[in-house]
């Protein structure tokens, strides 16, 4: 199993390199663990590495940062006796002056829920864009093709599908007609589906034709969800255009919906009316699953997927 890289922030550099170290003994082979006296350090770590989690003693911090880094979970070491945890509270808390023995065990139970996570989730991905053309279906193809992100599986549902003029992106032999994918999914045929999905076939081509795409409906996808479970898969990549979308309620299904767009004025104009879409809907509470990727910045780019996908060292 791998080791859980663990990061700790504060300002007082012996306390950081201090608890990081008895740390890194208590936990040992199990935790990874770096320490950081500043949020600049932080960042310029996170832009070539990862975290799984980051025990910090500046609320503020750590409320900053879950905004950016979506995919982080966060401890916060805070300096109140006897924290008790409430329900609006967004961070689990454990009082930074306390035994490395009372720290590690808080640290510990939130592993615990992690590996649990990542052992028996197979999670769903969504890509889509309000915005159009702003490299979705690339980013998502580049994602599944690298093996850098784990063995990923790609299903193409968009509505103008250009996989017809990628051939020097996609080796032909790896993809799988959507015709016959479709047939095995509307059949619930399980067995045929799976062996259908071989090691070097991880992409589903999207249909020619919108209205086949359209066939695809909530209880197809939360069986989709069933079936890939035990698949092998690091999970699933669904690509979906704006003419397929049937209905928001669909988003509900999905581990993590990743928006790309470009900042553009006619852009974020979309941007904000889908939102708004989302509360007509009464759905805004799946926001908290979203991550915007404004395209135009490579750095933001690198930085989100790895928090959604992992990788990296």
């Amino acid at each position: 199993m791998q080791a859980v890289r663990i990061g700790i922030l504060d300002r007082e550099k012996e306390y950081a390199e201090a608890l990081a170290a008895r740390l890194s003994r208590l936990g040992a082979g199990k935790w990874m663990l770096a320490a950081f006296t500043n949020l600049s350090a932080l960042e310029t770590y996170l832009q070539h590495k990862s975290l799984d989690l980051l025990a910090g003693t500046d609320l503020q911090e750590l409320e900053q940062l879950e905004e950016t880094y979506q995919g982080l979970t966060f401890l916060w070491l805070t300096e109140q006796q006897d924290k008790v945890r409430k329900k609006e509270d967004k961070f689990i808390a454990v009082n930074r002056y306390q035994s490395v023995q009372a720290i590690g065990k808080a640290i510990q139970d939130i592993v615990i829920r992690l590996q649990v996570l990542v052992e028996t989730q197979r999670p769903l991905v969504a890509v889509y864009s309000p915005v159009g053309r702003c490299g979705k279906t690339t980013m998502a193809l580049q994602i599944v093709q690298s093996n850098v992100y784990g063995r990923w599986l790609y299903i193409g549902m968009e509505d103008y599908s250009s996989f017809a003029y990628r051939q020097e992106e996609i080796d032909e032999k790896a993809v799988i007609p959507a015709d016959e994918f479709l047939f095995y999914l509307k059949e619930r045929q399980r067995e045929k589906l799976l062996s259908f999905v071989g090691q070097d076939r991880r992409v589903i081509g999207s249909a020619r034709s919108v209205f086949d795409t359209k066939q695809i409906d909530r209880e197809d996808m939360v069986w989709l969800r069933e079936v890939f479970q035990d698949s092998g898969f690091s999970g699933v990549i669904f690509d979906i255009g704006t003419g397929v979308l049937r209905d928001y309620e669909i988003f509900t299904l999905f581990d993590y919906i990743i928006i790309p767009y470009l900042k553009e004025e006619g852009a974020m104009l979309k941007r904000e009316h889908f939102e708004w879409m989302l509360e007509v809907y009464g759905i805004e509470e799946i926001k908290e699953r979203m991550w915007f990727i404004n395209m135009s910045d490579a750095k933001e780019v690198k930085m989100k997927i790895r928090g959604i996908f992992g990788g990296g060292s």
